[in-house]
């Protein structure tokens, strides 16, 4: 976990390689134990699709512990996302044909919202209030263009 800055109304903001749900578990309750008192938003881009799918009952039970959740969209490097999704047909994928249906009906799952541009990470980490902080959990693309910012 890396502390980035704190924002102009008093909100910290951290970003952690973090993407499997053990590693994610770990930093929300050493986020909780520290802002005990604070909102604690994530913004999550997750990393490799095959990820996705073989953990996602424990990823679910992981990210509906935070406060507000964003989901970026999976960074599906070195996979054939075609392939994955016939290896895990599972019920809830069904109708997934990219890596972009299974981000999005993740955050269904999660009471997530679906953000795909950098912009509108931006402004979360920017609009955040003193009494929330922000952790981006970020293995792929999206970490280059956060510490652009």
């Amino acid at each position: 976990m890396e502390f980035l800055r704190t924002n102009d109304n008093g909100a910290d903001i951290y970003t952690d390689y973090g993407h499997h749900p053990t590693e994610i578990n770990a930093v929300y309750h050493a986020m909780r134990k520290k802002y005990h008192d604070k909102k604690i938003i994530a913004i999550v881009q997750p990393h490799q699709l095959r990820r996705v799918l073989e953990f996602r009952h424990e990823r679910v039970r992981v990210l509906k512990q935070f406060d507000t959740l964003y989901l970026y969209p999976i960074f599906a490097a070195r996979e054939d996302v075609t392939v994955l999704l016939k290896e895990y047909n599972h019920s809830w994928i069904s109708a997934a044909v990219t890596a972009e249906d299974v981000g999005r009906e993740l955050a269904l799952q999660v009471q997530g919202k679906y953000i795909t541009e950098v912009a509108h990470v931006q402004e979360i980490m920017e609009n955040a209030e003193g009494n929330e902080v922000v952790v981006l959990f970020t293995a792929g693309s999206l970490d280059y263009q956060i510490r652009k910012l």
